[in-house]
């Protein structure tokens, strides 16, 4: 378990109750489903052990730092279990919470992005869940840009040129770590040698992005800027290849990597003084992204920005190129989140 007791600013407050929220309304919604089909007993009984003291831990976590929300998850949570009771088949054998469970088999295959099981006479129906500020984007997807090419568009019409593309945007991304370095250390009068050694460390700066000062946050963003950049460019060249593969691997970056995923998302208000009120319900399936497959647009990356936006009918998948953790390691991350068009 992570030593959540040092987590001291509101921002870092802010991000750990947006994951602990998250486990809690995964397994509030599992519970009323699983009362309403009449199989409470079985599902408690499937969570159990260090699982169960975890959830434990997250409830008096965010009851200590926002009792108003700790009030209103059930009530969200009750309402997203009626929504999705008329898109489930009326006899289910089990519910499992699988959500951020950590070594989970059943996450580390094909149902790596459910947060439920859904167990019937027909198989298994993966739900993910999202509780999201309203108008957020939400996230779907994020990993390490090292092997993005390479591990989403792997189709054999396209395994090649991801290939391709992932030697180019490797290459890149460290020469623009570099270049963002050498800047850097300029504005010290001292040379840059490929990392951030002790002459950094004696400036006493830091290694987090929130750390810089004001007048050295453009030489970062001038970083992330080019090496969004260079993931819109991949990624141009790989739809070019083959328009509709492109758009079916697109499907996990969604958070639609399973044919039969419902991804049921509900926004609220999150300002605690509006109570955090449900707003809306807005569900997803493979089946309604695939219509929208052939439409799709990538826009180019906006100056200055670390992002940029694939397009549909009715939502956006916002691409954005991430810090790990630190900035002074050449590892980046890309995040994939979608927002709904208004």
């Amino acid at each position: 378990m992570k030593d959540w007791q040092n987590f001291d600013t509101t921002t870092q407050d802010q991000a750990l109750l947006n994951e602990l929220k998250g486990n809690l309304f995964e397994y509030l919604v599992g519970q009323y489903l699983a009362r309403a089909k009449g199989i409470e007993s079985t599902f408690l009984r499937n969570f159990g052990g260090e699982a169960k003291d975890r959830l434990q831990f997250y409830q008096s976590w965010v009851r200590e730092i926002d009792p108003l929300l700790y009030q209103q998850l059930p009530l969200l949570a009750k309402k997203a279990h009626e929504h999705l009771t008329s898109l489930l088949p009326q006899k289910i054998d089990h519910i499992l919470v699988v959500g951020k469970a950590l070594n989970n088999p059943l996450k580390n295959g094909e149902f790596k992005e459910a947060d439920l099981l859904i167990g019937h006479g027909d198989g298994e129906i993966p739900i993910s869940l999202k509780l999201c500020k309203n108008k957020a984007f939400v996230n779907t997807k994020s990993g390490g840009i090292l092997s993005f090419f390479t591990r989403y568009f792997s189709h054999p019409s396209l395994k090649d040129l991801a290939q391709e593309q992932q030697n180019i945007l490797n290459e890149k991304v460290h020469h623009s770590f570099s270049e963002m370095g050498h800047e850097l250390y300029q504005q010290y009068q001292l040379d840059f040698e490929g990392q951030f050694d002790e002459h950094w460390q004696s400036l006493e700066i830091g290694d987090l992005p929130g750390q810089l000062p004001e007048h050295l946050r453009p030489y970062l963003f001038e970083h992330y800027h080019r090496v969004i950049g260079d993931v819109y460019k991949g990624m141009e060249k790989l739809r070019l290849r083959a328009p509709e593969i492109f758009g079916q691997c697109c499907m996990p970056l969604l958070g639609l990597g399973h044919k039969d995923m419902i991804q049921l998302t509900c926004f609220h208000e999150g300002a605690r003084d509006k109570g955090h009120l449900l707003r809306q319900f807005h569900t997803l399936t493979s089946g309604q992204m695939e219509k929208e497959l052939p439409l799709l647009k990538i826009k180019t990356p906006k100056k200055g920005l670390a992002s940029f936006e694939v397009e549909f009918t009715g939502l956006s998948l916002q691409i954005r190129v991430k810090p790990m953790n630190v900035f002074t390691t050449p590892a980046l991350k890309v995040n994939c989140s979608v927002r709904l068009k208004e």
